[in-house]
This record gives C-alpha cells, sequence and structure tokens, in this order.
C-alpha cells in the first residue's frame, strides 16, 4: 500500500530579439542578407517528493521479500536554477548566378545551480543526504550550406552541420542507487552537454510544368556525449524504486528521406514520404542484463512510410485518405524487446468555403492495435519476474473540426 506525492513549482522566463536585413540592407555588394540576434532563457524549479508506503508478503513463505512487513517514509526536496544566454547569426551570400553558401553560427553560454536533500523518516529521521551541484558549459552549434541551382525549378545543396543540447541532473538518483553492483554514484545525478556532427547531401525541383515535386536527402550524423534515458527498478516489489535516469554515451547514425507529390489530375494529387534510418550505441555507461552497445536507439524505427491521396474540386469538397507505416523499434535502452511493425489508416472528408471549412476526420479507422512504449522490470509477486509492460497507440479516432477566417 504505497502513496507517492510530487510538489513542483516551475517558473521560466524566455526572450528572443532578432535583428534581419531589408533589400537595401544587404551587404557586400548587395549579395549577402544576413541575420544576428540574441536568446536568454532563466529557469527555476523546486520539488519537494514525499513516499509513504507498507508492504508485506508473508504470505509467500520461505520466497518472501519482506515478511512481517516493510515500512517506508521518505522525503526528497531538490532545487535546479539555470541560465541561458545565446548569441547567433546567418548570412546568405549568392555567390554567382547559380550558386549560394549559406553560414550561421551560435554561440551559448549554461550556467545552473543544483541542490537537493534525502531523509529516510522511517530509518533515520535525523540523517540526511545532501548533494550540490554548479556545472557550467560554453556550447556551441551552426551549419554551412552550399546550394547549386540545377535548373530554375530544381537545385541540388550539401551541408554540414553542429548542434548541441545542454545538460541537466537525475534528482531520482539523490534517494536511490542504481543498479546494485554499484556503477551508479552520486556523481551521476549529473549529465553532460550532447553534440551532433551532421553531414546531409539532397536534390530539390518541380517537374510537368509544377504539379510534379519531389525531394530526396542522405544523411550521416555523429552524436557525442549522447544523452541516453532509460529506467531501471533497484529493489522488485518497491514501486518507488523504479525510476529513470538519463546518462552520457555516444552513438551514430545514417538515412535517407525522400517525398513525392503529383498534382495527376485537375482535381486529384497523390503524395508519399519514405525515411530509412539504421542507428548504433557505441558506448553506454551502464552494463545491462541485456547488452545495448551495437544495437539501434530507442524509438527508432528503420523506416517509415506514408502514403495517400486528396481530392479537391472548385466547389470546395475535399477528401483525404493516407496509411502510415513504421517498422518494428526497441522499447528503452534498459532492455531489448521490441514493437511489432504496424500501418495505420487514416480518413478526411469536408467541405471547404471561402471563409469557413467544416471537416470530418478519423485517425486509425481500421483500429490496428500497436504499441508505443514497453518497459521490462519485475512487478508482480511472489517471484517478480521481469515482464513487458507496453502501452497502447491511440485506438480508432473520430471527430469533426470546424475553421472560421477572419
Amino acid at each position: 500500500d504505497y502513496f507517492a506525492s510530487t510538489d513542483r513549482d516551475r517558473s521560466s522566463a524566455t526572450q528572443e530579439f532578432r535583428l534581419l536585413s531589408s533589400e537595401s540592407g544587404r551587404i557586400w555588394g548587395d549579395s549577402t542578407e544576413w541575420l544576428v540576434g540574441v536568446y536568454g532563457r532563466s529557469l527555476d524549479e523546486n520539488s519537494d517528493e514525499n513516499l509513504t508506503g507498507f508492504y508485506d508478503d508473508t504470505v509467500d513463505g520461505s520466497g518472501a521479500f519482506c515478511p512481517g512487513g516493510c515500512f517506508e517514509r521518505t522525503r526528497l526536496q531538490s532545487e535546479f536554477d539555470s541560465t541561458n544566454l545565446a548569441l547567433f547569426g546567418k548570412l546568405e551570400t549568392r555567390l554567382s548566378e547559380r550558386w549560394t553558401l549559406i553560414t550561421g553560427l551560435r554561440v551559448e553560454r549554461w550556467e545552473a545551480d543544483y541542490s537537493d536533500s534525502f531523509v529516510d523518516l522511517q530509518n533515520s529521521p535525523n540523517t540526511s543526504v545532501a548533494n550540490q551541484f554548479n556545472p557550467d558549459a560554453n556550447l556551441w552549434g551552426g551549419n554551412i550550406t552550399l546550394r547549386f541551382e540545377v535548373t530554375e525549378s530544381s537545385q541540388i545543396y550539401g551541408l554540414i552541420s553542429r548542434g548541441y543540447k545542454a545538460g541537466g541532473f537525475n534528482p531520482s538518483l539523490a534517494r536511490i542507487a542504481l543498479p546494485p553492483d554499484g556503477q551508479v554514484t552520486t556523481a551521476d545525478i549529473v549529465y553532460e552537454p550532447e553534440t551532433l556532427l551532421n553531414y546531409e547531401i539532397g536534390y530539390k525541383g518541380l517537374w510537368l510544368d509544377g504539379t510534379l515535386v519531389a525531394d530526396v536527402s542522405a544523411f550521416y550524423m555523429e552524436r557525442n556525449y549522447m544523452q541516453i534515458k532509460s529506467s531501471a527498478q533497484q529493489t522488485p516489489g518497491d514501486p518507488f524504486s523504479f525510476i529513470f535516469i538519463t546518462s552520457n554515451g555516444k552513438g551514430s547514425a545514417y538515412g535517407l528521406e525522400s517525398s513525392l507529390t503529383w498534382q495527376f489530375a485537375e482535381n486529384w494529387q497523390v503524395f508519399g514520404a519514405l525515411g530509412l534510418l539504421d542507428t548504433k550505441v557505441e558506448r553506454y555507461k551502464f552494463t545491462n542484463q541485456e547488452p545495448i552497445i551495437g544495437r539501434e536507439f530507442a524509438n527508432a524505427p528503420p523506416y517509415t512510410v506514408n502514403v495517400g491521396t486528396t481530392y479537391r474540386n472548385a466547389q470546395g469538397w475535399f477528401g483525404r485518405v493516407d496509411v502510415l507505416g513504421r517498422g518494428a523499434f526497441y522499447y528503452d535502452y534498459s532492455h531489448n524487446r521490441k514493437s511489432s511493425a504496424y500501418q495505420t489508416v487514416n480518413l478526411k472528408l469536408g467541405k471547404e468555403w471561402e471563409r469557413w471549412s467544416v471537416y470530418a476526420w478519423g485517425r486509425n479507422i481500421l483500429n490496428e492495435t500497436y504499441f508505443t512504449r514497453g518497459f521490462f522490470f519485475g512487478n508482480e509477486p511472489p517471484a517478480f519476474e521481469d515482464k513487458l509492460y507496453t502501452k497502447y497507440g491511440d485506438p480508432a479516432t473520430y471527430g469533426v473540426t470546424a475553421n472560421y477566417a477572419f
């Protein structure tokens, strides 16, 4: 019999200013458009987590985990403040009639303060454990894109870009050490910023007097200090020992994306999109029961596909049907259980006027059963054997939408 509560107070403020060139404000011989800006963000979060619990499995006999009953009463209080200040800019330079160079840069300063206090009110009410961290980092990202206009209606491009994600904290680790073999320490409460390096080439074009639009791109990316979020359970039978933890690893991915839209008749259009993805976890801090190094990312299906058709006539009648498909993917980084591939069908019918539009729609109209999340852990006495628990995707869903433009 457990009761857990989390009271959280979170406040944030963001502000961004941008200056961009007009036609008369271009530089370097009227060849370059520019943009500069500044961004600021502050975050303040206080959290108070309380747990009261009682567990008794005496009826399980010699295999009992907690004969006679176990009591639990804990409290974790934490404070987290962070500030971000960034400067960014972009240049788009016309090198010649067909060549264009686009460059961008963003630099950011991230500073954070974290502190917590944990007390076991049942067993050690007068002793608390406290942690305090003050990480900071100088972050930067940017891109270089070179574009060539093959014809007036088609172009090829290549780009190199670098992105980043600020670090953060795992407050849950202040009260639980996971896993039992001691791989996790209080230092793991903090995880580092992540950086991503991406290479991409692509082609975009219009054909058949603009009735056919298509594009294709290929990419390769490296994720350093990859922020991997997984779940774990320290004590079978204790629901409060099941937590989420983010740590740093390393990974890479490559793939292909393409889309096509064809207006093959006055009122009819067909469309399709295909994504192919291959990912790999190259480093991970923790040694799981089921190793994940060398396998794909979680929630990263090897393919996604979407095909459909749209009808729209001069009187405003509208119809659309499309099929969305996804390949099987790993549910999590804490285990190697996978989903099944699935397909869903969506339908939309309606009428459009100059200012009004009304649509009736349905998603997953064939009521396909599929799963979006999966957790693998022991939760059922007396043996607490590991078992897969899954979360369903949305069933058949229907609705009506009305829009008015003014």
